[in-house]
């Protein structure tokens, strides 16, 4: 028998993440980036920062919503139990130059 890699499964889930956005969001997508990490309080989570085209509308809303529960479904169905987060980016947006990774307390 032949066991999936890490690698070869996460690139599966990346690429299932991307499908499904890219099939609720359409044409507006310019690009889906995910990321395996712990949320705050510890949990092994789906980071997804869905970068959106210059044309794309300012409310997203319901379509959103909507989007990020296909992507729940879609990773439930092959039995992946991380919870997805996902956010949207667009090109002129502006960032810090440092971004807070955790914001796990202190002990």
């Amino acid at each position: 028998m032949v066991t999936e890699t890490r690698s070869n499964y996460a690139n599966r889930i990346k690429d299932l993440v991307e499908t499904t956005v890219r099939g609720e969001l359409g044409g507006i997508v310019e690009r889906v980036e995910t990321r395996f990490e712990d949320n705050y309080e510890g949990e092994p989570s789906l980071f997804t920062d869905v970068v959106l085209t210059e044309t794309a509308p300012a409310d997203l809303g319901r379509r959103f919503t909507l989007t990020r529960v296909a992507v729940l479904n879609a990773l439930r169905e092959i039995g992946e139990d991380r919870f997805p987060y996902l956010a949207t980016k667009r090109p002129q947006d502006e960032y810090p130059d440092e971004t807070v990774k955790s914001r796990k307390r202190r002990a």
